[in-house]
């Protein structure tokens, strides 16, 4: 898959298709503004499969079913062509928003929201959006570190320094991803880091369960583990 990222906006074409691992795809339409530059001469259509992570579908799909909406994407492309010969743009999202499409007086809003996607591409483009951005908040329970325990060996050898400490004490919320392993016992998926500092000072976890391991939740997000 190709570095580049590309800022979408466009309804969905069909039903989505929810597939047997948790993921689903949908098919967008999109098409080019009737401002857009004078040189491009076809202002139809575009096609765009996007695929919405196991973790992004939950998270989402409630709004996305709901009459009336139209969906923002950041995320990696792909160009690709189906059985038919139709090419199309393959989608792997790493920003997802739904709103709802009421009439025309709701543009200005809509392109002040957009301006604030393609931010998101320009701060992409130089380092990865972390996977928290792409959890709803909604998604996230508060939770106990003694109640946390660490099973992946990346986690157990993990190195951590005195300067790590110090820049750890400044963060606001230590969000981290986790597996239910028994009643009010987790093992930790992702964020070592914070949950050291938070375990350190005696301070809550906010957490995303999840039923994934390390490597399945680094590849269902498209990211590096990072502290």
């Amino acid at each position: 898959m190709v570095n580049s990222r590309i800022f979408i906006t466009g309804s969905l074409d069909k039903e989505p298709k929810v597939n047997e691992d948790g993921s689903a795809d949908l098919i967008l339409n999109n098409t080019v503004d009737e401002h857009a530059r004078k040189d491009i001469k076809d202002k139809g259509n575009s096609i765009f499969l996007v695929k919405l992570s196991k973790a992004q579908w939950k998270s989402k799909k409630n709004s996305i079913l709901k009459p009336n909406r139209e969906i923002k994407v950041v995320g990696h492309i792909k160009a690709l062509v189906n059985k038919k010969g139709t090419p199309f743009i393959y989608v792997a999202p790493q920003s997802v928003e739904v709103y709802e499409v009421k009439d025309e007086k709701n543009t200005n809003n809509r392109q002040k929201s957009f301006k604030g996607m393609i931010n998101q591409i320009n701060v992409a483009n130089k380092k990865y959006i972390p996977w928290r951005k792409a959890v709803d908040e909604s998604e996230f329970i508060e939770l106990d570190p003694a109640k946390v325990i660490l099973e992946d060996d990346e986690h157990i050898n993990a190195q951590f320094n005195w300067m790590d400490f110090k820049k750890g004490r400044n963060i606001k919320e230590f969000t981290v991803a986790v597996r239910k392993i028994d009643e009010d016992k987790y093992a930790l998926v992702s964020g070592i880091g914070r949950y050291i500092v938070a375990k350190v000072f005696n301070m809550k976890l906010s957490a995303y369960v999840t039923d994934l391991t390390r490597e399945e939740f680094a590849n269902e997000f498209d990211i590096k583990q990072s502290k």
